[in-house]
């Protein structure tokens, strides 16, 4: 998946997963920022999905989240399902 061809063409903004479990303040922020610069057209995209994907297993080794959620997370900001 190009990601900066898929931010290029991008007519709407994207929007954060309404998760449905509690995610943690620092995962939430990076999330957030993703999203800002997704929407923004940031050329530093990389940068932010590296910050996302931390968080991310930040989250699971210390428990926040478990396996499942994070694969809904890593699916939506990382595989592309952001972008649907």
């Amino acid at each position: 998946m190009d990601v900066y061809k898929m931010i290029m063409k991008l007519e709407r903004p994207v929007c954060e997963l309404p998760a449905g479990f509690p995610v943690p303040g620092y995962l939430q922020k990076d999330i957030r920022e993703l999203v800002d610069g997704i929407n923004r057209k940031d050329p530093d995209i990389a940068c932010l999905l590296n910050e996302v994907q931390g968080s991310i297993s930040m989250a699971i080794l210390s428990g926040a989240i478990n396996e499942q959620q994070a694969e809904c997370l890593k699916d939506y900001y990382m595989g592309g399902g952001i972008f649907r």
